[in-house]
């Protein structure tokens, strides 16, 4: 059973050391981590929910359309978006 109390309110120190002692400034991950502690209970650990499959798709989609020329963009992705091995 995971402690969800426990992990929240180790990432609250975890915050609070580092915005004060560290000098790092809060980011919307920052924020969202802190929910993160609630929705173990939910949906059970990151692994089972993330969505790295579609991050690699994204991954793959940023280097074709970085070699493409925009006059044929379009066309070049949807040629090797379909020869891409998924």
């Amino acid at each position: 059973m995971i402690n969800c109390q426990a992990w929240v309110d180790d990432y609250k120190k975890f915050v609070r050391l580092a915005l004060t002692k560290l000098g790092l400034h809060a980011t919307p991950k920052l924020h969202f981590c802190a929910h993160m502690g609630h929705q173990l209970l939910d949906l059970g650990a990151p692994v089972f929910v993330a969505v790295w499959r579609e991050e690699q798709l994204n991954a793959k989609l940023k280097k074709v359309a970085g070699r493409a020329h925009r006059s044929v963009w379009h066309a070049r992705i949807l040629a090797e978006m379909k020869r891409a091995d998924f």
